[in-house]
């Protein structure tokens, strides 16, 4: 492969040395130079202005500029050219101190071969080259560190970067907010001593060391952290190994302030409390009351005053579901939802249910039907709460039901599930659910409104809480639906030990 050719600007006022340089540059085997000649600094501005050089050789002492002066001008001329500098023996120091200022290398007359001149060229082009490189990486290297620094500042949360022995070598300006401490006076000091001070240092008691020790995997934790002014404050943190090349050099540390989650969780604990106590035993009697003037228990009410009557029953009971659907919520969210455990015939439950719902079926004109083909009834039995599973498939079925048109059929299957040995499905031929409404499904106060659908309320937590009380018992919950031809909402459940050890038998 040819060889690029390497064009030399020559400043030279001495026109002996400038034709001793031409001739040893035309004796080189090794490179393909030409040179181009000029004996004035001024002149030089001309030539580069002219054509494209890839390096300048030249005497630093010339009619129109003497000295480091030389240097300095001829870098103007050409910020990116390479400088080679020649010398006589008098002047040595100054071609050193030209190198020091800038200059590639220096060459004193007379002491040169052509080998040495055109390796010398060779060497200062490279040289040249890999420091432009060097500092086109220093600068984004420079920008990658000021948009980090960048976003660490602008977060809200506190970030904090630790080395392996806990003491802080970063603190972005969050932490230090939330802390009430200065970077200056934190640096190198140990992160678990500022935050817990006179705290044991043990794994045992302590959830940041804790997660120190086990790099981070124990997610988002919450803890107790103390301010400068020794303020408790309390926190939610997570604490991630930090690792360059595959050996971990320390931790990174991000917590955030959630004081005012805590003044919300305490409110919403006290408004929950008060919807069950102050709200849901009132309303209990009321229904009661209503329920018995319906049924004639305690005299005789007329047809109008009768029709008021199962008004406010119907709404008594919506406001009754709602409040213990709420309270529901909020124990699965806490994880009190206790389940009482007793084995349970699955296809007892599809009666029972068929039962219950037989009469808002038979008023909304849909049938309600069990399928022929339900697998056999020794299939094994469920081990979990009957009231809670029967929640489950009775909000499934009042869904379907809802959902239908009169004259409408909904279709109760007991099948072998796949994930799990027994599966309960609803099939409805309503109105379908759209893919785009798949996503709102078993959320929190989500329904989904379809212009066939006929316009019934509800809490939009039914799906929410089928979904925790499935899971709850080990078990997984789905929906196969199509626009225009209906529904299946299914849930799946394991069976008790003994019997599935029979199954597999």
């Amino acid at each position: 492969m040819q060889k690029k050719a390497i064009k030399v600007l020559l400043i030279e006022d001495n026109a002996f040395d400038a034709d001793i340089l031409s001739e040893l540059l035309e004796e080189s085997s090794v490179q393909d130079l030409s040179l181009t000649w000029v004996d004035r600094l001024s002149r030089a501005r001309q030539a580069v202005q002219a054509e494209t050089f890839d390096l300048i050789l030249m005497d630093m002492n010339l009619p129109d500029s003497d000295g480091l002066e030389t240097l300095f001008r001829a870098q103007k001329i050409s910020p990116d050219l390479p400088i080679i500098v020649l010398s006589g023996h008098s002047d040595e120091a100054i071609a050193i101190e030209a190198v020091q200022n800038g200059a590639q290398d220096y060459l004193v007359k007379g002491q040169f071969t052509s080998d040495i001149l055109v390796r010398c060229i060779l060497y200062a082009i490279e040289r040249k080259l890999m420091a432009k490189q060097m500092e086109k990486q220093f600068q984004q290297l420079q920008e990658t560190e000021q948009r980090l620094s960048a976003v660490l500042g602008g977060m809200s949360e506190g970030v904090c970067n630790v080395d392996l022995q806990g003491s802080i070598i970063y603190m972005n300006a969050a932490a230090q907010d939330i802390l009430g401490l200065n970077i200056d006076e934190v640096m190198g000091k140990n992160f678990h001593d500022l935050v817990h001070p006179g705290e044991v240092k043990t794994c045992a008691n302590c959830d940041l060391l804790r997660s120190r020790a086990e790099a981070g995997n124990r997610g988002r934790v919450e803890d107790e952290f103390h301010t400068k002014s020794l303020k408790i404050l309390p926190v939610e943190f997570s604490f991630t190994a930090l690792k360059i090349n595959d050996h971990t050099t320390g931790s990174v540390i991000c917590f955030r302030d959630i004081s005012e989650q805590k003044i919300v969780e305490k409110r919403v604990k006290e408004f929950y409390s008060s919807v069950s106590h102050e709200l849901r035993t009132p309303l209990t009697s009321i229904f009661g009351s209503l329920s018995l003037l319906e049924n004639g228990v305690i005299g005789q009410v007329d047809r109008d005053g009768l029709e008021l009557v199962e008004v406010a029953r119907v709404s008594c009971d919506r406001l009754l579901r709602l409040i213990s659907d709420l309270l529901d919520i909020k124990k699965i969210e806490a994880g009190q939802l206790e389940l009482k455990e007793e084995e349970i015939e699955p296809t007892h439950l599809i009666d029972i249910c068929v039962e219950a719902m037989a009469g808002y079926a038979v008023q909304s004109q849909v049938e309600l039907v069990v399928a022929d083909d339900m697998i056999a009834r020794d299939v094994g039995v469920i081990k979990g709460d009957r009231d809670r599973l029967l929640q489950v498939l009775l909000n499934l079925v009042s869904n379907a039901v809802k959902f239908s048109k009169e004259g409408d059929k909904v279709t109760l299957r007991l099948e072998k599930g796949q994930a799990h040995p027994i599966r309960f499905s609803v099939c409805d031929t309503g109105p379908g659910i759209a893919n785009h409404d798949m996503d709102k499904l078993f959320q929190r106060f989500q329904q989904l409104d379809s212009s066939d659908a006929r316009n019934f309320g509800g809490t939009g937590l039914g799906l929410a809480i089928s979904k925790a009380l499935v899971e709850q018992h080990g078990g997984t919950i789905g929906v196969h639906s199509k626009v225009g031809t209906g529904s299946t909402f299914w849930f799946e459940l394991p069976i008790a030990e003994e019997d599935l050890e029979q199954t597999l038998n």
